[in-house]
């Protein structure tokens, strides 16, 4: 079974680490893309995806921030990516249906780059979906981690 990140701050350094490196990851798409030709050379084309990516990670940042503070507030390392909290179900159906709905999106995304050939977006893009369950189950599993049982 597949489990979230042990401590708080390797969530931290691992969404930092995703963060800071986005811009490495879209401008190897951007150039294997222009190495495809599918930019006009004679054109700038291009510089409109690279200013919207910059904007929008620009201006998704606090939002980005927030979220990340409430799942690592309280969060409690070693549970399934798919941990529910049946005492706040609302709670849990809200963070599951937003993180695990981009969870998903991002699954799609890395099999279609797959389709693609583009492997850095690939990496990027199954690295981000691990982040997003991760804090999907931090915020939708609970507060108290969940002992198993002895076997009689």
């Amino acid at each position: 079974m597949i489990t979230t990140l042990k401590a708080k701050w390797h969530v931290a350094l691992f969404a930092t680490f995703l963060y800071i490196t986005a811009p490495l990851v879209e401008a190897v798409y951007y150039t294997i893309q222009q190495g495809r030709g599918t930019y006009p050379a004679n054109a700038d084309s291009i510089a409109i995806p690279i200013f919207q990516f910059a904007f929008g990670l620009l201006l998704l940042s606090p939002l980005y921030v927030v979220v990340l503070w409430l799942a690592v507030r309280s969060y409690r390392g070693g549970r399934p990516l798919l941990a529910f909290d049946m005492t706040r179900p609302m709670q849990s159906v809200f963070w599951t249906l937003l993180l695990g709905g981009l969870a998903l999106y991002e699954l799609g995304y890395a099999a279609y780059s797959a389709y693609r050939l583009l492997p850095s977006d690939v990496a990027a893009s199954l690295l981000w979906a691990y982040l997003l369950l991760c804090l999907r189950s931090s915020l939708a599993g609970g507060r108290q981690q969940t002992e198993r049982q002895p076997a009689l």
